[in-house]
């Protein structure tokens, strides 16, 4: 079987972006059913579907909600992953060596 994508992304970090680009239009979903919202009460001028299922607000929420909740499963799952490498922070110790500290202690 051949293979059509070839990357040397991890799959976690490919789930990690999956999951941010799906809360980005999860946001713009919330952004337009606010902007349907407020069009049907008449405080905006309009809103650019005026016909079918899209022109409803309530769609549009359903939509938002859906798409951050698939975001949220997916950060989730890659999060309690065992392919998910542990990041293993090193602090150093930042301490002057014994001839610089010396020379910044001389008093005037």
């Amino acid at each position: 079987m051949k293979k059509y994508l070839e990357t040397n992304i991890p799959k976690s970090e490919l789930a990690d972006l999956t999951s941010l680009a799906m809360n980005g239009v999860s946001m713009f979903a919330a952004t337009l059913a606010i902007w349907s919202l407020t069009s049907n009460l008449q405080i905006t001028n309009g809103f650019p579907v005026s016909a079918g299922v899209f022109s409803n607000w309530i769609v549009w929420v359903s939509v938002s909600v859906a798409l951050w909740f698939s975001g949220k499963h997916i950060s989730k799952a890659i999060r309690h992953s065992p392919e998910r490498p542990r990041h293993i922070v090193v602090v150093q110790d930042l301490t002057l060596p014994s001839s610089s500290r010396d020379k910044t202690n001389i008093a005037a």
